[in-house]
């Protein structure tokens, strides 16, 4: 707390030391400093730092933030009364140079800009993505129907080479591919270099 008028810290502790008898020379020998440091500091021509600060708490029960305060407060006194008497003309800087209503308000429609460009790319991102889930399905589609294709084209061999071996009908062929396909343990399904050659069989009747 700032005193209105402040004393110096050295005054105050005159004081103490008349209260409690106490001599400078005793009193700097108990807090161990140099007796000067102590009639110096009593006749106003030094200041208390943080170190003797922390010894006059010490020894007389006054807290170090106090003497700093005292300090601090004689101190700023006597820079305002010197300032005062020159009175050097400083004007007060503002934090931020004042704007117009209307420059607020396009300070404001530009950030609103802003955010909106932030929304369209956004939106634009999402629809790209979109896109690109699309496209992989799409491709997962027609891979799906290649294999299809491939799968029926090998039912279909299948069925035309049982048909030609066995002279078995169609439907009689496809329903052994059918069962082959259900048990594949019991059936062998001809692979395409068994099924070029003329003597491809079903394993069955290898034996």
């Amino acid at each position: 707390m700032i005193l209105y008028n402040p004393i110096h810290p050295g005054e105050f502790l005159k004081n103490q030391l008349e209260r409690l008898n106490g001599s400078a020379e005793k009193f700097a020998a108990h807090i161990q400093v140099a007796e000067h440091q102590i009639t110096d500091l009593l006749s106003g021509q030094t200041s208390i730092d943080a170190d003797m600060a922390i010894r006059l708490e010490q020894a007389l029960d006054i807290s170090a933030q106090h003497w700093m305060e005292m300090q601090i407060a004689f101190d700023l006194k006597q820079a305002k009364d010197a300032i005062h008497e020159n009175e050097p003309e400083i004007e007060q800087l503002s934090r931020m140079p004042k704007q117009s209503k209307k420059q607020r308000l396009q300070d404001i429609e530009q950030r609103l800009d802003t955010i909106e460009q932030i929304l369209k790319n956004i939106d634009h991102w999402q629809r790209g993505i979109q896109r690109l889930r699309g496209d992989i399905r799409k491709l997962l589609m027609a891979e799906d129907e290649q294999l299809a294709i491939i799968r029926d084209q090998m039912f279909q061999c299948a069925v035309t080479r049982f048909m030609e071996t066995e002279g078995i009908s169609r439907e009689d062929a496809e329903a052994r591919v059918k069962a082959a396909l259900d048990a594949p343990a019991r059936f062998h399904i001809p692979t395409l270099d068994e099924l070029e050659s003329p003597l491809a069989l079903p394993k069955e009747n290898q034996r």
